[in-house]
């Protein structure tokens, strides 16, 4: 049935695609014996004797040869079944397919980070016991310096001696800039509880300024440099770090 429609769709075509009625009644010549040896055939009365299903098994036998541009038929992959011999042992896996991420086999805790500067857990610092916890490095800090004091008296070679003067200095520098600063706190902590005294008797807060602090422990230092004799050269190094800074700050072109 399929076959017949198929091929007179196909005449069908042909004698309308062509203008002369001369040629159509020549294609209709030549294609109605083929036509009729179609219909006429056995496979074809068998084709349309059996229901539409069992048509379709037959229309392509095992073993018959493959027409090009039509699919071929795939075949079902058995699966292949991974089985234990015994249940205490691991599961089985094709090593075939990808997985799909990594598996976590045994619990791990992860190691966290933290910074106990500015982490909550740590407290809040306190300055004053924290230098009284760590008073101890002064002091070794101290023994360190005379030790290198002796050493630097008893070296002969010039270089290692300037090596020794050099970090016995920087450990002095390190000793009075941790002194000044532990004075800085003290004068403020000082001001902080004269005006806490005053607020109580009623008098409106006020509190200096980072610049004012900065000025009033500059005039102290003035005066305590003019108490030893040793203004005009506080103010010659003063007045050279701030030509310096100055020039830095000035473009490198017009240096």
């Amino acid at each position: 049935m399929h076959t017949h429609v198929r091929t007179s769709r196909a005449v069908q075509r042909t004698s309308h695609s062509r203008a002369t009625p001369l040629r159509a009644a020549e294609l209709q010549r030549v294609r109605r014996p083929r036509l009729m040896h179609v219909l006429s055939s056995p496979r074809f009365n068998e084709m349309f004797a059996l229901s539409p299903d069992q048509a379709a098994g037959l229309q392509r036998k095992p073993g018959s040869q493959h027409k090009a541009g039509t699919p071929k038929p795939q075949k079902a992959k058995p699966q292949q079944e991974f089985r234990r011999e015994n249940k205490n042992r691991p599961r089985e896996a094709s090593a075939k397919k990808r997985p799909r991420g990594v598996r976590v086999v045994v619990p791990s805790k992860k190691q966290v980070m933290r910074d106990p500067r500015f982490d909550n857990l740590s407290g809040q610092l306190n300055n004053d016991l924290f230098d009284k916890t760590y008073s101890f490095i002064e002091e070794k800090r101290r023994q360190e310096i005379d030790d290198l004091a002796k050493a630097h008296r008893a070296e002969k070679d010039p270089e290692r001696k300037e090596q020794i003067k050099r970090v016995m200095q920087s450990f002095k520098d390190q000793l009075q800039t941790k002194k000044q600063s532990q004075e800085i706190a003290q004068k403020r902590s000082q001001r902080r509880k004269a005006e806490f005294a005053l607020v109580k008797q009623g008098k409106k807060p006020f509190f200096l300024k980072k610049a004012d602090e900065d000025k009033l422990r500059l005039l102290e230092e003035f005066d305590q440099a003019e108490k030893r004799g040793m203004l005009d050269k506080k103010l010659k190094t003063r007045r050279k770090h701030k030509a310096n800074k100055q020039h830095t700050s000035v473009p490198r072109a017009r240096r």
